[in-house]
C-alpha cells in the first residue's frame, strides 16, 4: 500500500511501473484528507498533528507524486500529470483552514510544475471539484449539519457531481485532445463558485 506521505514509497511504486510497463504516461495525484477528515474545526482548535497530516497528504503527497512522475517522464519527453485541487483552492469554507491551505497550495504547485515541465513535453493540469456525491463527502456534509438537498440548492446546476463527471475531466486532460492545455485548474462544480 502506498503511503502518500513517503517519497520513498513513490519512488518504489514508479520503479515498479517502469519495470513492468517501460514508461509512465499519465499520473493522477488524487489522495486527500477530505470530507469528514477535513472538517476538523476552527483554527484555534486545530492541533499541530492535524495540520501537519493534512498538509502532508493533500499537498506534499501531490508534490512527491509529481516529482517521481517527472523523473520518469522527462527522459521520454512526454506525459500528463493531473492534480486534484478543490473549489477550496479558490474560496475556503469555514472551519477547514488546513484543507483550504493545502488545496490552495495544490493550485500554485500545479501552475509551477506546468511552467517547469512544459519544455519537456509534460502537461500539468488540475481539477477543482465542488460537492461530489461520494460517501466521504456526503458524510462531511452531514457532519456540518447540512442535508444533501441544502448543498444541492447552493449549486446553480441543482445537484452534486457524480464521481464519473470528475473522472471525465481527468480523461480529457490525459488525452491528446488537451495537448495545448497546461497550468490550468479546471473547476468542476456545477457553478458553485458563482454564488
Amino acid at each position: 500500500m502506498l503511503d502518500v506521505r513517503s517519497s520513498e514509497h513513490y519512488e518504489t511504486v514508479f520503479d515498479e511501473v517502469i519495470e513492468h510497463y517501460g514508461r509512465v504516461d499519465i499520473v493522477v495525484a488524487n489522495a486527500a484528507r477530505a470530507g469528514t477528515q477535513a472538517y476538523i474545526g476552527p483554527l484555534v482548535s486545530v492541533s499541530d498533528e492535524e495540520w501537519n497530516d493534512i498538509i502532508a497528504i493533500n499537498l506534499t503527497g501531490v508534490f512527491y507524486a509529481a516529482r517521481a512522475a517527472a523523473k520518469r517522464m522527462i527522459p521520454q519527453k512526454s506525459g500528463a500529470i493531473i492534480t486534484i485541487g478543490s473549489v477550496n483552492s479558490f474560496r475556503p469554507e469555514r472551519d477547514v483552514p488546513a484543507y483550504a491551505a493545502s488545496k490552495g497550495g495544490v493550485l500554485l504547485l500545479t501552475r509551477s510544475l506546468a511552467r517547469d515541465l512544459a519544455p519537456y513535453g509534460i502537461h500539468v493540469n488540475g481539477i477543482a471539484p465542488g460537492a461530489t456525491a461520494t460517501e466521504n463527502i456526503l458524510e462531511g456534509i452531514r457532519l456540518r449539519g447540512l442535508t444533501d438537498e441544502q448543498v444541492s440548492e447552493r449549486i446553480p446546476i441543482g445537484r452534486q457531481a457524480g464521481p464519473d463527471e470528475i473522472a471525465a475531466v481527468a480523461s480529457f486532460l490525459a488525452s491528446g485532445e488537451a495537448s495545448y492545455v497546461t497550468g490550468e485548474m479546471i473547476v468542476v462544480d456545477g457553478g458553485m463558485l458563482l454564488n
